[in-house]
């Protein structure tokens, strides 16, 4: 729109002071009103939209950190209840050892007591 509101500018220049030139000057003054208005207009929407798009990352890099936040949290709850379910075991493995641990002592009790009875 900016070379054809020039092109015309030179056209109405070419026909001086005609009325047809007059008239083509004004609409030169308004062609190049709007041209400037889009420009205006370009540029506030781009400005628009880099502030929303500044919003948006904003927005996104604090959902960002809350869910590292809570993943941190999960993998604490997680670890506590792995060493919870490993002490558990380790004393469910004791205590189910301990009849055999006791049958094994007594059973060396009863083999020492029979060989100082046969000595």
């Amino acid at each position: 729109f900016g070379r054809l509101a020039e092109r015309l500018a030179t056209v109405a220049a070419r026909l001086g002071g005609s009325e047809l030139g007059a008239e083509l000057r004004e609409i030169v003054v308004e062609l190049r009103r709007e041209v400037e208005a889009h420009a205006l207009g370009t540029t506030a929407d781009l400005l628009a939209a880099v502030g929303r798009a500044r919003e948006e990352r904003e927005e996104l890099r604090l959902a960002l950190a809350q869910q590292a936040a809570l993943a941190a949290e999960r993998e604490l709850e997680l670890r506590l209840e792995l060493e919870q379910l490993q002490e558990q075991l380790a004393q469910k493995v004791a205590e189910e050892s301990r009849p055999e641990l006791q049958a094994d002592v007594q059973a060396q009790i009863d083999e020492a007591s029979c060989s100082r009875a046969t000595d």
